[in-house]
């Protein structure tokens, strides 16, 4: 099984290729999706959150090798199994920060539950510093798990507001099971906002 790890840098791939009025071109696709590497480092396969698993027809050398990485990834299904990928933007992977927990206010766009995972647009403001995310166990009960997110700002001044995508795999939270609910809070600069899932 491989690792899922945070993406560590914006890759862009712009693809071109001349053209001509009749030629139509695949829709492209933004979904969260996990990506991996094979042994050599190189970016080779697409896990997508609609259960779909793509062979890349652009692979890209020089990564951890044999990992997989969490991403917002814009692609186009060529057909077969194959995808071409335009650009990936990285994403956090949330771990529990139980132990470290802080809240500070941030920005959030969306929340929704996909595949494994429960994923978070988030709007931070930002300096360009270093922030931190994960999540706080607040309380497990007899089917029911009370987290919130972990967002550590540190001295990174509010100046300006990046988009940040994050994610949350619900098998890492301890003590439920299928079917059971999953309440996520976030504090936002407009106050404290909660979602609900299923495991």
């Amino acid at each position: 099984m491989k690792k899922v790890l945070a993406f560590p840098l914006v890759l862009l791939l712009f693809v071109t290729a001349c053209s001509n009025d009749e030629d139509v071109f695949p829709s492209l696709i933004s979904e969260m999706a996990d990506i991996l590497t094979d042994e050599d480092g190189t970016l080779y396969q697409l896990h997508t959150d609609s259960e779909k698993t793509y062979q890349l027809t652009n692979p890209v050398a020089g990564y951890k090798p044999s990992v997989a990485y969490r991403v917002l990834a814009d692609y186009t299904d060529m057909g077969n199994g194959m995808a071409m990928l335009y650009q990936l933007t990285p994403a956090y992977i949330l771990r529990d920060s139980t132990g470290c927990a802080q809240t500070h206010p941030t920005g959030i766009l969306s929340a929704w539950r996909a595949s494994r995972y429960i994923n978070l647009h988030l709007t931070p403001k930002t300096q360009g510093g270093k922030m931190y995310f994960g999540f706080l166990i607040d309380s497990i009960r007899p089917g029911k798990a009370f987290l919130s997110l972990h967002h550590n700002q540190h001295s990174d001044p509010l100046s300006y507001t990046q988009e940040v995508y994050a994610s949350l795999p619900v098998d890492s939270i301890p003590g439920i099971q299928e079917g059971d609910s999953i309440s996520l809070t976030v504090r936002t600069f407009d106050g404290q906002k909660t979602w609900c899932f299923k495991k």
